[in-house]
C-alpha cells in the first residue's frame, strides 16, 4: 500500500476487508519515504482470490488517497530456520564412489567390490577402498575435487532448497574434507 498518509481509518478499513475474506493479518510494516508504504503480511485461504480482494481494497484505499499493490508472497509456506535437508555425497550428489573418483584420478583401477548387505561385508569394503588408495598424494585428491562430477539436478536442487530457505547439509564417509567441500 502506498499513501501519502497512512491513517488508523484506513488501517482499520484494510484489515476489515482482510477479516470479511477469511484472510488473517500476520505482520504490518510501516516504510517512510516520499510515501508512506505499509506491507501487509496476510495469509488467506485457498478459495480467495488475489482479484476479488484487490477490488474491495481499492474501495476502501480510494476513500483514502491510497493505492494498494497486491501479489502472492509464498514466503509464509517457505521452512522456518529449523529445517534441514542433509545429503550424502557419494551416489546421491556424486554420481559415483568418492573412493572409486580417487582411484581413477591417481590412474587406479578401483576395486571390485560386490554388494553390501552386513555391517562386515561394509566393513571389509572400506578396508580395501582404503588400501587402495593408501600412499595416495594431497594433488590427486585436489585434482579430483576441482575435477568433480555432480549427479545431474544436483546443482539445481541444492540451489532451489536454499532459495526456500533450508539449511542444507553433507554427510560422507570418505573423510576427504577437501572434496566434501
Amino acid at each position: 500500500l502506498d499513501s501519502p498518509s497512512a491513517s488508523p481509518a484506513l488501517v482499520h478499513g484494510l484489515v476489515d476487508v482482510f477479516v470479511r475474506w477469511g484472510c488473517k493479518t500476520r505482520s504490518i510494516q510501516v516504510e517512510e519515504g516520499g510515501y508512506r508504504t505499509m506491507v501487509f503480511r496476510v495469509a488467506c485461504p485457498r478459495r480467495v482470490y488475489l482479484a476479488d480482494v484487490h477490488v474491495d481494497l481499492q474501495t476502501v484505499c480510494h476513500e483514502h488517497d491510497a493505492e494498494p499493490i497486491l501479489r502472492w508472497d509464498d514466503d509464509l509456506a517457505k521452512p522456518k530456520n529449523h529445517s534441514l535437508v542433509v545429503f550424502g555425497l557419494s551416489h546421491v550428489l556424486v554420481p559415483d564412489s568418492i573412493y572409486d573418483i580417487l582411484s581413477r584420478t591417481a590412474g587406479r583401477e578401483p576395486p571390485e567390490l560386490g554388494p553390501t548387505w552386513t555391517a562386515e561385508a561394509t566393513d571389509e569394503k572400506m578396508r580395501l577402498q582404503l588400501a587402495a588408495l593408501e600412499g595416495l598424494p594431497a594433488e590427486i585428491v585436489r585434482r579430483a575435487a576441482e575435477n568433480l562430477e555432480y549427479t545431474p539436478g544436483a546443482r539445481l536442487v541444492m540451489a532451489s532448497l536454499k532459495r526456500m530457505g533450508f539449511k542444507t547439509a553433507l554427510i560422507t564417509g570418505s573423510g576427504v574434507g577437501l572434496i566434501a567441500e
